[in-house]
């Protein structure tokens, strides 16, 4: 037998014979377990994972590890386990779905066992069809474009120390594989973002998932408040500095600039991670709050690259931890430049405002998308 779980619904042939009746009921609540987390009727099973900080979220590969490893669940239901972390189109061609990526899950209930497939698209948003406002620096006039007529889905998070550890084992083929994995800090978790990377090895890296580096249009424009979220067809598409207000003075950092807070918090560090959070006591992470459109961590926390075909050399978002609160890089829009090739400062032109503190080296993160054709 064999089953594909896509859009949280089961497709195949289902034979209900009593032997199979229990292994069905498992790969229903396995598949509810991955598209919803450990929450509402399937939360009896939060005991069994009492370390796993990742209950709750959706395609939680942890989670999956802890019940496959769960004698208990296996008593209950059946036994998991994983046979392949990453699944894309070009090793299984017959049953996924171009520019996708899933897991290869066993689930076996004494002599009946089957495989599914579990696609990973909670990490991803789509982009709302709608007139966005183009980056334009050379001139006065107003720009725009739209994507009336094209999907494209983006990635919500950047991608993570545990996202290039499961390339590179499937992604055999590329040389410099064993020299990346050396490189990585032992001591960050899998879900800390990827830091050192060289542009190349993202464009490797977002390519064998099917996907191209985030451009900067997508990312203001998944990033922006556009004001108006009745109509997707202003007469002048707003380009807002802030992504929680299209508005110029409210929140968080124009309160700080103006002198209306002077203490950087911890509620403030989980909405902007900028270079006081470093002193801040119990900050949980650095993702930052989510956009209107659902993308996370757009100020703040990690600096990002992006390609820029019209501006190549505004290609980077300087806002992060290595900027204070007040710094004129925490704006969306707002771009440095990266050659891509090293981490030092002389890879960085940061023009108007460097860091106030000297880095032997930065780390940069980045984020993938990918465009459906109709």
């Amino acid at each position: 037998m064999f089953y594909l779980t896509r859009g949280g619904k089961l497709e195949g042939d289902v034979q209900v014979r009593d032997d199979y009746r229990r292994l069905y009921q498992s790969i229903e609540l396995v598949q509810e377990i991955w598209t919803t987390g450990l929450r509402d009727k399937v939360k009896d099973y939060l005991t069994l994972c009492p370390e796993e900080k990742s209950l709750t979220e959706k395609c939680s590969l942890n989670l999956l590890n802890c019940l496959s490893k769960s004698e208990e669940f296996s008593k209950q239901q059946a036994k998991i386990s994983i046979v392949k972390e990453l699944v894309t189109k070009a090793s299984h061609h017959e049953v996924i779905v171009p520019f996708s990526e899933s897991i290869e899950i066993e689930i076996r209930n004494k002599e009946a066992s089957v495989s599914v497939f579990l696609e990973k698209s909670c990490s991803e948003i789509y982009l709302p069809r709608r007139m966005y406002a183009l980056e334009d620096t050379t001139s006065r006039k107003y720009s725009w474009w739209d994507n009336f007529k094209r999907h494209f889905i983006l990635q919500t998070d950047t991608v993570s120390v545990g996202d290039v550890k499961r390339w590179l084992k499937y992604d055999t083929s590329f040389k410099q594989g064993d020299e990346i994995l050396k490189s990585i800090d032992s001591k960050l978790k899998d879900d800390s973002p990827i830091l050192n990377l060289k542009y190349e090895e993202m464009e490797r890296f977002c390519s064998f998932h099917g996907k191209q580096i985030m451009s900067v249009d997508l990312f203001d424009a998944a990033s922006m408040h556009p004001g108006d979220l009745s109509t997707d067809r202003m007469k002048f598409p707003l380009r807002s500095i802030w992504p929680w207000d299209y508005k110029k003075k409210v929140g968080l950092i124009w309160e700080y600039r103006s002198g209306k807070k002077d203490k950087v918090e911890l509620d403030d560090c989980k909405k902007v991670f900028s270079s006081e959070c470093l002193k801040v006591e119990n900050v949980p992470n650095r993702e930052g709050v989510y956009t209107w459109s659902g993308l996370r961590s757009v100020l703040g926390g990690e600096m990002e690259v992006f390609r820029n075909s019209l501006y190549p050399r505004r290609n980077l978002k300087a806002s992060s931890h290595y900027f204070d609160l007040k710094s004129n890089w925490h704006e969306l829009g707002r771009r440095a430049y990266w050659d891509g090739l090293g981490l030092a400062l002389h890879n960085f032109n940061f023009r108007f405002e460097d860091p106030s503190e000297v880095f032997n080296q930065f780390g940069v993160t980045f984020r993938c998308a990918r465009e459906v054709l109709e």
